[in-house]
């Protein structure tokens, strides 16, 4: 019986094979493929990257938060908080220099004004001091200023601390993806 069954199979040319398909060669192709996107996504980013276009879209106005006591306002803050930055830098000479929020905000002033060389000296300062008033504000905008000035290596020093701290009010402002980009700013040089 078995005999006669492989007569009957072997003699029936209607059959058809499926095609063999090699997996190696699908996957080949579609790693090709996955290499290819990578290669072009690293080539675009290599050319697009820069610390201006980094500076750009990092930088936020700074707010000074308004309070509902009946505090006495200095004339720097009321400066900063009319936009009027000139003012503001022509008035940091003459007030205490030790004072965090007006040696802050004389930093940010020389920012608004594209300033940064000035910006740094005042926001270094800060940072130097004992007092703890605006320093994780300080580093922020330090590594900015840091960026606009094209250091980028000073910048990812604070950026990569930023990032690492949690709890740092400018944390979720630095990306691992802000500190890769930074470092080929770096390396770009």
């Amino acid at each position: 019986v078995h005999q006669e069954m492989m007569k009957e199979l072997g003699s029936n040319s209607n059959t058809q094979k499926a095609p063999v398909v090699s997996l190696f060669k699908w996957t080949m192709r579609i790693a090709a493929g996955l290499f290819l996107v990578i290669l072009t996504s690293a080539v675009y980013l290599y050319f697009t990257v820069s610390g201006n276009g980094i500076y750009e879209s990092k930088y936020a106005d700074y707010t000074i938060s308004n309070t509902r006591s009946v505090e006495i306002v200095s004339p720097i803050v009321k400066a900063y908080k009319a936009k009027d930055y000139a003012k503001l830098i022509e008035l940091s000479q003459f007030f205490n220099s030790t004072n965090p929020e007006n040696t802050f905000l004389t930093g940010m002033a020389y920012l608004q004004t594209n300033q940064p060389a000035e910006a740094i000296k005042s926001l270094e300062f800060l940072l130097a001091q004992k007092e703890l008033g605006f320093k994780e504000d300080a580093e922020y905008y330090l590594a900015l200023a840091y960026i606009k000035v094209n250091n980028p290596k000073s910048a990812l020093v604070l950026f990569k601390k930023i990032n690492s701290d949690k709890l740092h009010p400018y944390h979720d402002k630095v990306s691992s993806w802000d500190i890769r980009k930074l470092e080929l700013v770096q390396w770009k040089q």
